[in-house]
């Protein structure tokens, strides 16, 4: 059997026009700007998912193209700097942070950073 053009499953992706009508939480969280950049994001990457049929579900289904773009937008927004071991045996120079805040410190630093400061000054 010979398939076609018409036969190829990415011929049903949604566009980027009728996924961004659908996409207002992602806009209203993330700004119009991030959206659209996240959805051709997942569009790019899906299409050749779509294509070998490791799609989930339907590919004109914009609520799975939705969710790939709001999860990228998530794991964008999460932070860099996690908690680390530092097991190496060596308290400076690490690049593990460096030597840890007194608590007294981390206090302070929090205290100032939550109101207006003289920072640059």
């Amino acid at each position: 059997m010979t398939t076609t053009a018409a036969d190829d499953p990415r011929r049903r992706i949604p566009g980027l026009d009728t996924l961004l009508e659908r996409a207002e939480p992602l806009v209203e969280r993330w700004g119009r700007a991030r959206a659209i950049s996240a959805l051709r994001e997942a569009l790019e990457a899906g299409r050749s998912r779509v294509a070998a049929g490791e799609w989930p579900g339907d590919p004109a289904d914009a609520a799975h193209w939705l969710a790939a773009a709001s999860e990228a937008l998530h794991a964008a927004d999460l932070p860099t700097l996690r908690p680390v071991l530092n097991a190496t045996g060596v308290v400076l120079h690490t690049n593990l942070g460096r030597a840890r805040l007194a608590p007294e410190a981390v206090r302070a630093a929090a205290e100032a950073a939550s109101a207006y400061s003289n920072l640059e000054f």
